[in-house]
């Protein structure tokens, strides 16, 4: 018995120098299958089964992947816990599976969306599809604070790559404090939410039959946000919408389309929407305004402040362009205060105009109009009172021989009147498609540099994403939106600046980092280039590599049976699922030895 003792001592010991010690030794992988059990352990060969399952036991570090196949609901998944800013929690779809982990039914919490949680910070959502989420619910809502009410806030959500279907209400909501459909709506006077990204998702069809708000809808105390890279289409009621709240924020690179009302819509109602960027959006074939910057509210006390619109296109509007609205319930109430509408392309507004004020605000001198394209509309170019500042726009004075205003193609002919026609006041750094425009004279007209030669940038690649391979690897993959392509530039940081690390060639839309640190959160962005210039970045996409390798769990029950007087069988109970195998030793008398 000593001896054999002795043996299981040391299998113990050498299993352990089979693997080396993982870097977050508490943080797990776990795995959720249709076919699974909950009461699994939840690894990839024994996963759970329900989604809330996973949502009950994750804690900061852990990974939860769940594989292809269709998790019907009939209530919020709840997520229970937060991350650390270096420990998130992600749920993801398994490498492979993106977008083929739906999750769908409806709710039974009246809207609140299909992946729920109030008060939780450093939160991932990754590659999932929420659909048919009928007859009330939404797909996602993250909120900073329980409905309960409380001082509480959250900091830290990536929503990211996933695709929304067919759901009675919001598309993805994040707010602060509750909104009025719990009954315990506040008036936030601090930040609530913090540090959030949504990147990247494809929603469509919300708000359908009876919904009465928005594709991507952010308000009640949300600050320090970013919509980026996102196809908003076919949708009842509202594009993008920050409302009510929000202080700090970009939305740009959006795809909005199809939509019954405003693309992209800014709301103060009766608090505020304050230091806010819209740049390099499309929105075409909206139902109302291509941009509405608004206060619903019978109130005196909205305020929209610090708010950039350029680079935009903006075409096949039904009604305005850009839309200043001030509701009509208190007409003259309201405060716009520091609002620039530059370098945008505005084409065809069937019914109004380019840019109109409905029931205009106290006091519209600050609002600065320059730079802009706007061509082919119902009613003309301007409907704005005398106080707002305008220079340097075509304003339907001539054709601006655009490329191919059929197709979609805004970019200007060598031809054009309206090249260097603009002032650098006001005007962005870049354009479009990334080019960079001159800043101590002057600039082109509308969305579009010209670029000479005929030769324009690449259209920048869209839905970034990276998923961890190994401890030492991250795969990354994009979608080319160019045509003109020499090739895509790949950067990544870890902290500090980016840092190019490859190029590839034309058409290549996924690539291998290899040589990575276990346990690194490793960020990445790519750019398309060309003869003509680079093009805008791609979204961001930042993965963690895996943990190293883990020691084993030991072996135990080791026996030992003499079979001859030649044999001896050994056997013992198998405690890891994730050895590469099992060493054996003996001796007679002395040390040990592997036989």
């Amino acid at each position: 018995m000593n001896a054999l003792r002795k043996i299981t001592k040391i299998l113990l010991v050498i299993l352990i120098g089979i693997g080396g010690f993982s870097a977050n030794a508490e943080a797990t992988t776990y795995y959720v299958a249709t076919n699974g059990n909950d009461s699994n352990p939840g690894t990839e060969a024994q996963p759970w089964k329900t989604p809330q399952k996973a949502a009950d036991t994750a804690t900061a570090g852990d990974i939860v992947y769940f594989k292809a196949g269709t998790y019907n609901i009939t209530s919020s998944i709840e997520i229970q816990n937060s991350g650390t800013s270096s420990n998130w929690i992600t749920f993801s779809a398994a490498p492979g599976d993106e977008r083929q982990a739906i999750f769908a039914g409806g709710t039974a919490n009246g809207k609140m969306g299909a992946w729920h949680a109030s008060g939780k910070s450093y939160i991932k959502l990754k590659g999932l599809t929420i659909q048919n989420v009928q007859p009330s619910g939404s797909g996602i809502w993250i909120r900073g604070r329980d409905t309960g009410g409380g001082t509480g806030s959250a900091t830290g959500l990536r929503i990211d790559n996933c695709r929304i279907y067919n759901v009675s209400n919001i598309g993805i909501a994040v707010t602060g404090v509750p909104f009025p459909e719990d009954g315990t709506q506040g008036n936030p006077s601090v930040n609530i939410m913090t540090d959030i990204i949504i990147e990247n998702c494809d929603i469509e069809k919300t708000n359908e039959p009876n919904g009465g708000n928005e594709c991507i809808s952010c308000g009640e105390g949300v600050a320090d946000i970013i919509v980026r890279n996102n196809w908003i289409h076919h949708s009842d009621q509202y594009g993008i919408d920050f409302k009510e709240g929000v202080d700090g924020g970009e939305i740009y690179g959006n795809l909005v389309h199809d939509i019954e009302k405003h693309g992209i819509y800014m709301d103060a109602y009766g608090k505020w929407v304050k230091n806010i960027e819209i740049y390099n959006n499309i929105v075409h074939h909206s139902g109302s305004a291509g941009v509405c910057l608004t206060r619903e509210y019978d109130g005196s006390t909205s305020t929209l402040q610090n708010i950039n619109v350029y680079n935009n296109v903006l075409y096949e509007i039904d009604r305005e362009g850009v839309m200043l609205y001030n509701h009509m319930y208190d007409i003259g109430g309201g405060v716009l205060d520091n609002i620039k509408i530059t370098n945008n392309t505005i084409y065809k507004c069937i019914t109004r105009n380019g840019i109109r004020a409905i029931h205009p605000y106290k006091d519209l001198s600050t609002v600065y109009i320059r730079n802009n394209i706007i061509w082919d509309t119902n009613s003309g170019p301007w409907a704005v009172n005398g106080e707002v500042v305008k220079s340097n726009n075509n304003a339907e004075d001539h054709d601006p021989k655009f490329v191919s205003a059929s197709t979609g193609d805004f970019h200007l002919l060598s031809s054009s009147p309206d090249i260097d026609a603009g002032t650098s006041t006001d005007a962005p750094d870049f354009d479009h498609d990334n080019v960079s425009r001159p800043q101590d004279s002057a600039v082109d007209l509308g969305a579009y540099e010209y670029v000479s030669g005929g030769v324009p940038a690449p259209s920048a690649p869209s839905s970034l994403t990276a998923t961890d391979i190994s401890s030492s690897q991250i795969d990354l993959s994009w979608t080319d939106n160019a045509n003109n392509e020499d090739g895509f530039k790949i950067e990544r940081k870890t902290t500090g600046s980016f840092v190019q690390i490859d190029d590839v060639g034309a058409n290549v839309t996924s690539y291998a980092n290899t040589g990575l640190a276990a346990s690194t959160i490793y960020t990445y962005r790519v750019r398309a280039y060309n003869t003509g210039g680079n093009s805008s970045y791609s979204n961001e996409a930042s993965d963690t590599t895996q943990t190293g390798a883990t020691i084993p769990s030991a072996p135990s029950s080791l026996t030992a049976t003499d079979i001859s007087s030649s044999q001896i069988n050994l056997s013992w109970t198998d405690n890891a699922d994730d050895e590469n195998g099992f060493k054996v030793e003996r001796k007679t008398t002395g040390s040990f030895s592997e036989i």
